[in-house]
Protein backbone atom coordinates (compact mmCIF):
# COMPACT_ATOMS: atom_id res chain seq x y z
CA UNK A 1 0.00 0.00 0.00
CA UNK A 2 1.05 3.57 -0.56
CA UNK A 3 1.37 6.21 2.13
CA UNK A 4 -1.15 9.03 1.64
CA UNK A 5 -2.54 11.50 4.11
CA UNK A 6 -6.25 11.12 3.40
CA UNK A 7 -6.81 7.94 1.42
CA UNK A 8 -5.18 4.67 0.49
CA UNK A 9 -4.95 4.98 -3.28
CA UNK A 10 -5.81 6.96 -6.37
CA UNK A 11 -8.47 6.41 -9.01
CA UNK A 12 -6.45 6.34 -12.21
CA UNK A 13 -6.90 6.12 -15.95
CA UNK A 14 -4.05 4.44 -17.78
CA UNK A 15 -3.39 5.69 -21.32
CA UNK A 16 -0.85 3.42 -23.03
CA UNK A 17 -0.84 1.91 -26.53
CA UNK A 18 1.59 -0.94 -25.88
CA UNK A 19 -0.46 -3.84 -24.52
CA UNK A 20 2.30 -5.51 -22.49
CA UNK A 21 3.41 -2.22 -20.96
CA UNK A 22 -0.21 -1.39 -20.16
CA UNK A 23 -0.81 -4.75 -18.48
CA UNK A 24 2.41 -4.48 -16.48
CA UNK A 25 1.67 -0.90 -15.41
CA UNK A 26 -1.87 -1.81 -14.39
CA UNK A 27 -0.59 -4.66 -12.21
CA UNK A 28 2.03 -2.35 -10.67
CA UNK A 29 -0.57 0.32 -9.91
CA UNK A 30 -2.92 -2.15 -8.26
CA UNK A 31 -0.04 -3.62 -6.26
CA UNK A 32 0.58 -0.12 -4.87
CA UNK A 33 -3.07 0.17 -3.82
CA UNK A 34 -4.41 2.30 -6.67
CA UNK A 35 -7.59 1.63 -8.64
CA UNK A 36 -7.40 1.62 -12.44
CA UNK A 37 -10.83 2.85 -13.49
CA UNK A 38 -10.09 2.94 -17.21
CA UNK A 39 -7.52 1.87 -19.79
CA UNK A 40 -7.17 3.49 -23.21
CA UNK A 41 -4.78 2.90 -26.08
CA UNK A 42 -5.71 5.89 -28.26
CA UNK A 43 -6.61 9.55 -27.82
CA UNK A 44 -10.35 9.31 -28.50
CA UNK A 45 -10.88 6.50 -26.00
CA UNK A 46 -8.80 8.33 -23.38
CA UNK A 47 -10.99 11.43 -23.78
CA UNK A 48 -14.12 9.27 -23.41
CA UNK A 49 -12.78 7.70 -20.20
CA UNK A 50 -11.91 11.11 -18.76
CA UNK A 51 -15.37 12.47 -19.55
CA UNK A 52 -17.03 9.38 -18.09
CA UNK A 53 -14.99 9.35 -14.90
CA UNK A 54 -16.01 12.84 -13.81
CA UNK A 55 -14.97 13.77 -10.28
CA UNK A 56 -13.99 10.18 -9.43
CA UNK A 57 -10.79 10.61 -11.45
CA UNK A 58 -7.71 11.52 -9.41
CA UNK A 59 -4.95 11.30 -12.03
CA UNK A 60 -3.89 9.82 -15.36
CA UNK A 61 -0.80 7.90 -16.41
CA UNK A 62 -0.19 9.08 -19.94
CA UNK A 63 2.02 7.79 -22.73
CA UNK A 64 2.66 10.79 -24.99
CA UNK A 65 2.67 8.94 -28.30
CA UNK A 66 -0.34 6.70 -28.95
CA UNK A 67 -0.20 4.67 -32.16
CA UNK A 68 1.82 7.45 -33.80
CA UNK A 69 -0.56 10.18 -32.60
CA UNK A 70 0.34 12.84 -30.03
CA UNK A 71 -1.46 12.63 -26.68
CA UNK A 72 -1.47 16.46 -26.51
CA UNK A 73 -5.31 16.66 -26.70
CA UNK A 74 -5.54 14.39 -23.66
CA UNK A 75 -3.03 16.48 -21.69
CA UNK A 76 -4.85 19.69 -22.64
CA UNK A 77 -8.19 18.29 -21.44
CA UNK A 78 -6.62 17.19 -18.15
CA UNK A 79 -4.99 20.59 -17.64
CA UNK A 80 -8.32 22.38 -18.31
CA UNK A 81 -10.05 20.12 -15.77
CA UNK A 82 -7.26 20.43 -13.21
CA UNK A 83 -6.55 16.69 -13.26
CA UNK A 84 -2.88 15.82 -12.71
CA UNK A 85 -1.11 13.44 -15.05
CA UNK A 86 2.11 11.48 -15.00
CA UNK A 87 3.86 11.10 -18.34
CA UNK A 88 5.30 7.63 -18.84
CA UNK A 89 7.18 7.99 -22.09
CA UNK A 90 10.24 7.03 -24.05
CA UNK A 91 10.74 10.65 -25.07
CA UNK A 92 13.46 12.74 -23.46
CA UNK A 93 12.19 15.04 -20.69
CA UNK A 94 13.64 18.20 -22.25
CA UNK A 95 11.88 17.36 -25.52
CA UNK A 96 8.62 16.74 -23.66
CA UNK A 97 8.83 20.06 -21.80
CA UNK A 98 9.54 21.90 -25.07
CA UNK A 99 6.28 20.47 -26.40
CA UNK A 100 4.46 22.09 -23.48
CA UNK A 101 3.64 19.03 -21.38
CA UNK A 102 3.55 19.93 -17.69
CA UNK A 103 2.86 16.64 -15.91
CA UNK A 104 5.27 14.66 -13.82
CA UNK A 105 7.76 12.67 -15.89
CA UNK A 106 8.69 8.98 -15.71
CA UNK A 107 11.00 7.69 -18.47
CA UNK A 108 10.50 4.39 -20.29
CA UNK A 109 11.51 1.76 -19.73
CA UNK A 110 9.87 2.66 -16.44
CA UNK A 111 10.90 1.48 -13.02
CA UNK A 112 8.01 0.71 -10.65
CA UNK A 113 9.62 2.80 -7.92
CA UNK A 114 9.68 5.87 -10.21
CA UNK A 115 5.95 5.43 -10.90
CA UNK A 116 5.28 5.02 -7.17
CA UNK A 117 7.21 8.20 -6.35
CA UNK A 118 5.43 10.22 -9.03
CA UNK A 119 2.02 9.05 -7.82
CA UNK A 120 2.96 9.65 -4.18
CA UNK A 121 3.72 13.23 -5.15
CA UNK A 122 0.37 13.52 -6.95
CA UNK A 123 -1.41 12.04 -3.93
CA UNK A 124 0.32 14.47 -1.57
CA UNK A 125 -0.76 17.39 -3.77
CA UNK A 126 -4.32 16.07 -3.94
CA UNK A 127 -4.38 15.53 -0.18
CA UNK A 128 -3.38 19.16 0.39
CA UNK A 129 -5.95 20.34 -2.16
CA UNK A 130 -8.69 18.23 -0.57
CA UNK A 131 -7.84 19.48 2.91
CA UNK A 132 -8.01 23.07 1.68
CA UNK A 133 -11.34 22.50 -0.10
CA UNK A 134 -12.80 20.69 2.90
CA UNK A 135 -11.47 23.02 5.58
CA UNK A 136 -14.40 24.55 7.42
CA UNK A 137 -14.71 28.27 7.01
CA UNK A 138 -14.56 30.17 10.27
CA UNK A 139 -18.06 31.08 11.39
CA UNK A 140 -18.71 33.81 13.91
CA UNK A 141 -20.89 32.74 16.81
CA UNK A 142 -24.50 33.89 16.56
CA UNK A 143 -26.01 36.10 19.23
CA UNK A 144 -29.22 34.54 20.48
CA UNK A 145 -32.16 36.36 21.91
CA UNK A 146 -34.01 34.12 24.29
CA UNK A 147 -36.46 34.60 27.15
CA UNK A 148 -34.12 32.32 29.15
CA UNK A 149 -31.08 34.50 28.61
CA UNK A 150 -31.30 38.11 29.67
CA UNK A 151 -27.70 39.01 29.00
CA UNK A 152 -26.12 39.87 25.66
CA UNK A 153 -23.42 37.28 26.32
CA UNK A 154 -25.67 34.37 25.34
CA UNK A 155 -24.13 32.83 22.26
CA UNK A 156 -25.17 29.81 20.25
CA UNK A 157 -22.53 27.65 18.65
Amino acid sequence: MTQYDDYDGLNLILVEDETLVSMDLEATLEEYGHRVIGVASHVERALEHIAGAGRALDAVLLDLTLAGQSARPVAERLERQGVPYVMVTGLDEAQVRQQGFSGRYVPKPYHPEAVREALSSVAADLGRARRVRQAPSPVAPLAVTSPYCASSSCVSR
